[in-house]
């Protein structure tokens, strides 16, 4: 995530002081990290709620949680 922020960050400047073409290539840019991150965390959603609906994902510990730390609802 961090390498996104930073290339859009880098993208902007060029549109900003690129002409012609680079500011073309710096929109390009801007509009495929921002798809690309959007894109990635629906279908990973996506494919979470897949795996924890066919039981497939039942271990605390896949989710980085320890079983002492979980409470009862």
């Amino acid at each position: 995530m961090d390498s996104n922020i930073t290339t859009i960050i880098v993208a902007i400047v060029m549109y900003i002081y690129g002409t012609g073409s680079v500011k073309g290539f710096a929109l390009v840019l801007i509009v495929e990290i921002v798809l690309s991150i959007a894109t990635n965390v629906y279908f990973v959603r996506f494919l979470l709620n897949l795996l924890l609906k066919a039981g497939k994902l039942m271990k605390p510990k896949y989710f980085g949680v320890k079983e002492s730390e979980i409470r009862a609802l």
